[in-house]
């Protein structure tokens, strides 16, 4: 609410960000989005555990790209690519939960890539 009278950023301690984003979206803030993105992106970025971080980016990334969170979405991807074979072994349930466009495509931009590991 107070960005709505601001334009600055909220605190987002003890926020749902995923509804943040929704709403942002739905009363077309895109400034909103890409700060809660931002700040999103931050926290994951500085989790010490990697398996969950890996979790986070499964779960967030189907309900970005549905909200126009496109810096999520793209960082979503990259974390699942590059850790893909963690992704594949660790998270293999949650990973073929996703529609299967987003299984190919995270498969695609593997690292490292198939033809290397031949």
């Amino acid at each position: 609410q107070e960005y709505l009278y601001t334009g600055e950023s909220p605190c987002l301690s003890g926020v749902d960000c995923l509804i943040l984003i929704e709403v942002a979206n739905r009363l077309c803030l895109p400034r909103l989005v890409n700060m809660v993105e931002a700040s999103v992106i931050t926290e994951m970025q500085a989790n010490e555990n990697k398996d969950e971080m890996l979790q986070d980016a499964l779960f967030l990334l189907e309900p970005s790209e549905l909200y126009n969170a496109t810096h999520l979405t793209r960082f979503c991807e990259y974390i699942l690519s590059i850790n893909y074979y963690e992704v594949a072994k660790k998270h293999q349930s949650l990973f073929r939960a996703l529609t299967q466009a987003k299984q190919d495509l995270i498969e695609k931009k593997r690292w490292p890539p198939l033809w290397y590991m031949k």
